[in-house]
């Protein structure tokens, strides 16, 4: 028997991460990006401090089953605030490293939900 990962022709799988990049679909991004059903961008959030409900809008419209949000090579999480406003909204949030989100968001797609990610790449000299 051969297994062969199926994934969903609207949603490239994440084929490659460092700590600072992701590769979706063989292009390579150095800057934050969101990964959603027929689309990846640039995403404008450039510091998780500067995380705040409008940051999430574009996310929102697509009314995700799932809500990743990749922080970096380490976990952490945005205010306790903006967790609630999503809540609020209906929206659980899950937070990850990017690794962690890479996987997550890989199996997801394959499984076939409906899943945004959105990858924060913190430049160079805001990282701590």
């Amino acid at each position: 028997m051969q297994l062969v990962e199926q994934y969903s022709a609207t949603q490239p799988p994440i084929d490659g991460i460092g700590d600072d990049w992701l590769s979706i679909g063989g292009r390579r991004w150095q800057e934050s990006v969101m990964l959603a059903p027929e689309r990846v961008e640039a995403w404008s959030c450039r510091q998780l401090d500067a995380l705040d409900p409008a940051a999430f809008a574009a996310a929102i419209e697509i009314q995700p089953e799932v809500l990743l949000l990749a922080t970096g090579t380490r976990l952490r999480f945005p205010s306790t605030a903006l967790r609630m406003e999503l809540q609020r909204q209906g929206l659980g949030l899950e937070v990850m490293d990017h690794r962690g989100a890479a996987r997550t968001y890989n199996l997801l797609v394959s499984e076939g939900r409906r899943v945004v990610a959105l990858f924060l790449i913190e430049p160079t000299d805001s990282r701590q």
